[in-house]
């Protein structure tokens, strides 16, 4: 009955340790399915994600993107996610200890915060001047509006004293030629095809930020930028002038629980895409993998060193996964392994020297005895040691003994 009994604990805890196990490598197993959640459609965050997709569905992802108009929560949405590879945008500062899922993969360009003006206006010279005029921003939990309201209320406007309406991006770009704004702030890539269009109305002004140095004093997540001289169109001279621009980062985040294998194509993609220069960066500027506002991932400075690990380059997906996160563990029960049997083979090796020294212990005693001399009281005592190793059992005769003892007496009964 006991040795059923462990034997059924025994199995019980086998199945449990299998079944552990198995689910185990089930999670590790990655997914080919991604989520990009975007800005709006026709917005810098939706372009870059359409590049991404092109990206890795060359490589046998399977893509979806999820436009989102209110980007300043898409770094929330990451961190509170159940699909493991979700991916996003964010500019500027987050609380790591609220989102502490989220990790940030690459700084990947700068994106300018824009202000358009009427020319019925005159040649703006201060923001302070915009009090009291009809103001439009994108919605009002888009990071555009976030930034823009933080820039208003240096120079002492609010929603308070002045009218700001909040509207859809595409609907804001179109409600701004028409005129029905004296002004619109947007912040979106220097090359969107919507920042030129708008660059391009006679109706319109490109603003430059002239205190600069001041408003980036106060607003610390933010840089400054120069759209060159002709940026848009070196024939027309559109604009017309070098325009200082305050201007956010644009990092690339995901949750922590992202494929490696994901990962690292992502990081090989960022150097194809973002190396190139811009209106607003210089060539090789970007992509940066380290000094993000955000908690950087922790593959992604091995990958600066010495890119792709050898795994991921030379094995599919699935089995470099399946490698990286249990060679350690093989190794290490390997290595205990060896330790055990070498152990045992020196535990015999030790046994054999004292069954050896015992058997010539008493082989020597037992000739003195014939001899009719007697033992000494130190000799006896090796001699009774002698004794008790060459009878000793091990362990398996003790339970090879009882097994047989137990056989017996169910016989009898």
């Amino acid at each position: 009955m006991k040795t059923a009994y462990l034997r059924i604990v025994f199995t019980s805890l086998a199945i449990l340790a299998i079944t552990f196990l198995a689910n185990d490598i089930y999670q590790s197993l990655p997914s080919d399915k991604v989520k990009i959640l975007t800005g709006p459609e026709g917005g810098s965050f939706y372009k870059t994600a359409l590049d991404y997709k092109k990206m890795l569905e060359q490589r046998g992802f399977k893509v979806e993107l999820e436009p989102v108009a209110n980007t300043a929560e898409l770094a929330q949405q990451v961190n509170s996610t159940r699909t493991r590879n979700t991916i996003s945008f964010m500019i500027g500062s987050i609380d790591h200890s609220q989102f502490s899922h989220v990790r940030t993969l690459s700084v990947i360009g700068m994106q300018p915060l824009f202000l358009f003006y009427q020319n019925s206006l005159g040649k703006l010279v201060s923001l302070s001047s915009l009090k009291g005029s009809k103001i439009v921003l994108p919605p009002k939990t888009s990071l555009s509006a976030h930034y823009a309201l933080a820039v208003l209320d240096l120079y002492g406007i609010n929603p308070e004293n002045t009218p700001i309406d909040f509207v859809p991006f595409s609907d804001m770009v179109q409600k701004l030629k028409q005129g029905e704004y004296f002004a619109g702030f947007v912040m979106l890539a220097a090359d969107s095809a919507a920042v030129e269009d708008l660059a391009r109305d006679d109706k319109l002004s490109l603003y430059s930020y002239h205190h600069i140095r001041g408003l980036l004093a106060k607003l610390k997540d933010l840089d400054s930028v120069v759209l060159p001289l002709g940026g848009f169109d070196v024939l027309q001279n559109i604009p017309h002038q070098p325009t200082d621009l305050l201007a956010g980062r644009v990092e690339v985040i995901a949750n922590k629980s992202i494929d490696k294998s994901l990962l690292f194509s992502l990081l090989e993609s960022f150097e194809n895409l973002h190396y190139g220069q811009t209106l607003v960066s210089k060539s090789g500027e970007f992509p940066i993998f380290a000094g993000a506002n955000g908690v950087m991932h922790e593959s992604v400075q091995n990958f600066q060193k010495s890119g792709t690990p050898w795994l991921y380059r030379n094995f599919p997906s699935t089995l470099a996964v399946l490698i990286d996160k249990y060679l350690f563990i093989g190794l290490a029960i390997f290595l205990l392994a060896e330790i055990y049997r070498n152990l045992r083979y020196l535990y015999e090796l030790m046994a054999l020297s004292a069954e050896t020294f015992a058997l010539r212990t008493i082989a020597r005693t037992n000739f003195r005895i014939q001899s009719g001399k007697s033992l000494g009281f130190l000799s006896q005592l090796v001699r009774r040691w002698a004794i008790a190793i060459i009878e000793r059992r091990t362990i398996r005769q003790k339970a090879a003994a009882l097994i047989s003892t137990t056989g017996k007496s169910n016989e009898t009964l």
